[in-house]
Formats: structure tokens, sequence, C-alpha cells
């Protein structure tokens, strides 16, 4: 299987601390990895790295079989990104938020509607970011993510502030794309019960190291 993401002795320190301790990890073209573990386990970094807005202290990613440090632009064209708790202006409505990021991204014009209809959305298309629940923010950040049908999706903590029935339509969501469109897909979750219906492939961290890799049959 060709590889999609691969990780080689990752390591991120700030000060004293180390938030990620030498991680090695590589995930194959259309699968799905659940980055598993506590509050505090380097999730947040490693994801931060991967989508390069925090720089290594040692170590390497390469994405699609480049190097993220090399290659940054092109591997971004390809790849959607939800960061932790997403920020959007609050005085721009959804659908604003999402044409402008349609707009810098070189979408096409039917997008942002494709985007709100798969996320839910589109009754609130007309609201301002402000007025939104976390759970509706969340959505939005996912929407952004999609916008230009990216073949990798980097996503941290996708159902944080969700209710039970908007989680579960976000992983069938998250699925259909994996399975359907041959996304590649990595999460990070402190909820086992999330990585079990929506991985094949769970890693877990604790204390900034990776302390089991496991494939499910």
């Amino acid at each position: 299987m060709e590889t999609c993401i691969a990780i080689e002795h990752l390591t991120r320190r700030f000060g004293r601390t180390v938030a990620v301790d030498d991680l090695c990890l590589e995930v194959g073209r259309g699968r799905v990895l659940g980055l598993l573990g506590p509050n505090g386990a380097g999730k947040s970094t490693t994801i931060g790295m991967l989508a390069g807005l925090i720089r290594p202290t040692s170590g390497s990613v390469s994405l699609f079989g480049m190097p993220l440090n090399r290659h940054f632009l092109e591997i971004m064209a390809k790849t959607g990104v939800l960061v932790e708790r997403p920020s959007f202006p609050e005085y721009l409505t959804v659908r604003r938020v999402l044409k402008l990021h349609a707009l810098m991204a070189g979408c096409a014009g039917d997008a942002v509607d494709g985007a709100m209809a798969r996320t839910g959305l589109t009754e609130a298309a007309g609201e301002k970011v402000g007025t939104l629940s976390q759970g509706m923010r969340q959505r939005l950040g996912i929407a952004q993510a999609i916008l230009a049908e990216p073949e990798l999706l980097i996503l941290d903590e996708p159902t944080s502030g969700l209710d039970a029935e908007s989680t579960r339509q976000i992983l069938v969501f998250l699925k259909k794309l994996a399975s359907e469109a041959g996304v590649t897909i990595l999460f990070s979750s402190h909820q086992m019960t999330e990585v079990e219906q929506l991985c094949d492939m769970v890693a877990v961290m604790r204390r900034g190291r990776l302390i089991a890799c496991e494939t499910k049959a």
C-alpha cells in the first residue's frame, strides 16, 4: 500500500517539556488512523506539526511522499486541516466564511453549498459566527477542511462540542469519505468509542510517546 503519512523520529520540545518524543508512524493511502490518548498526550502538538503549524525540534514529516518542510504549498493544496477549536471572524456569516476560504483555495463555485450540506450547516448559512454554539463552530471547521475535496484530512478532536447525534453523523460522513472517495484521515480523540466506529488503525500516545499502534482486523 502506498504511504500517505510518514513520520520519522518526530520530536517537539517546549523549553524543558517534551511534548512529542521520537514519534515514528506510517499511514497508507485511504486508511483512517485514530490518534488516541488523554489530554496532554501530545496529540494536538503532533497534528500541529503534520499541518505545518508547529516546527519540529527534530525528526521529519513526509506527506504524499514529499517532505513537508520542502513542499508545504503543494502538500497543503491536497490536505484539509481542522485544528482544535477553530476560530473564524465573529462578524461573518457561515456562508461568507466558507466563500472566503473557497476563494483562497480556488474551489469550484458549488463547493460552499456542498460543504454546508455535508456537514449539516445549510440552515445556518446566514447566521454569524459569533452566534454559533461550539458544536456548530466545529461543523464549520469541518466544512472548511473539506471544501477543496482533499486527499488527506488531518482533524484535531473533530467531534468536540457536538452532541451524540451530531457526533454520529460526522463519524458516518468521515467513514464514507474514506471508503468511497479514498480520503486518508488522521484524527485525534480521547474517546475509544469514536475510534472503534471510524478507524482501521489506532495509535495510542501517552506523555508524548507512541505506546501502541495496531491495525484493526
